[in-house]
């Protein structure tokens, strides 16, 4: 079978220019553009197939001295399944909450987005009732753009479930190698806002399908960095051919140069499958849930 990644490397290396784009990577270990790196990322999505990602982690609840709460919780368990193809992203995700009085509380989220409209949907289902969300209007809500960071934390290809990694690859600038973990790593650059007040960093490796190794978003006041926020993914696995997803991954926020906030993650398992249809992976309310319509502000109920 001819290695995907060895083909995309020799059709892109010997590219002519097209529109007054030239896409171009040397075998001699010249220096790749990012419109390569980006092309190897883009090549780990495939068309009709999907990747399925599970995991669970339980937090133990800790309060403050002198905080008093009427119903304290002791442990928090959350179980999710995320499943991304080419034209849907979708979560399932089930939180327990264990009471100190021996109560459990169970709560059911399931969030989608399709990339091809932009429509993002929630529906989350607790003791009291069903409620969901639509946004669809770009730029969405900010508090909708927190969800789907959280929604698509495990998975290395998004930074937030609208922009693409190879998004901020592929418009970024090369700055030459880097080992992250000691993995070698060809490190990109991409400044935004009118005085670059915030930078994209995404350090690609090209032994595990071109994927990010870490990816820190860093913002700036002046000339000074005002923080970092630092993914870095670790023990990919090969789930397919040519096809890599990191079974770890870790989180640091940075301030002041020192780490404000760390977390590590690890999902269960990584499966590659044939594709369910976009309809099958977008939410559907179930009859009277109160949905609100976030473009306009209106609340209607399914009925």
């Amino acid at each position: 079978m001819v290695n995907r990644i060895a083909l995309i490397a020799v059709v892109l290396t010997c590219i002519a220019p097209i529109g007054g784009l030239v896409i171009f990577a040397s075998s001699s270990g010249e220096e790749p553009s990012a419109q390569f790196l980006a092309a190897g990322m883009k090549d780990q999505e495939r068309p009709g197939m999907a990747i399925r990602v599970t995991y669970e982690y339980t937090d133990e609840v800790e309060y403050a001295p002198g905080v008093e709460v009427e119903h304290p919780m002791s442990t928090v368990t959350t179980r999710g399944v995320y499943v991304r193809t080419q034209g849907v992203v979708a979560l399932r995700e089930t939180e327990v909450r264990t009471y100190k009085n021996g109560s459990v509380a169970e709560t059911i989220t399931k969030s989608s987005y399709n990339r091809a409209t932009g429509e993002f949907r929630q529906l989350t289902e607790t003791d009291t009732g069903k409620y969901g969300i639509i946004a669809s209007t770009k730029p969405l809500p900010g508090h909708v753009l927190t969800i789907m960071s959280s929604m698509t934390r495990y998975d290395p290809l998004f930074s937030g479930a609208e922009t693409p990694v190879s998004r901020l690859v592929e418009d970024g600038t090369v700055m030459g190698r880097e080992a992250v973990g000691g993995k070698d790593c060809w490190k990109t650059e991409l400044c935004s806002g009118k005085e670059c007040d915030q930078k994209d960093l995404v350090w690609v490796d090209p032994e595990v399908g071109f994927n990010p190794r870490r990816i820190d978003i860093v913002g700036f006041r002046g000339s000074s960095e005002k923080g970092r926020f630092s993914v870095e993914f670790s023990d990919y696995q090969q789930v397919a051919e040519g096809v890599w997803f990191p079974m770890k991954h870790s989180t640091r926020l940075i301030k002041g140069g020192s780490t404000a906030e760390s977390h590590e993650y690890a999902v269960k398992s990584v499966d590659y499958y044939k594709a369910p249809s976009p309809e099958e992976l977008s939410v559907q309310f179930p009859s009277g849930t109160r949905v609100k319509l976030m473009d306009d502000g209106t609340e209607i109920v399914i009925p």
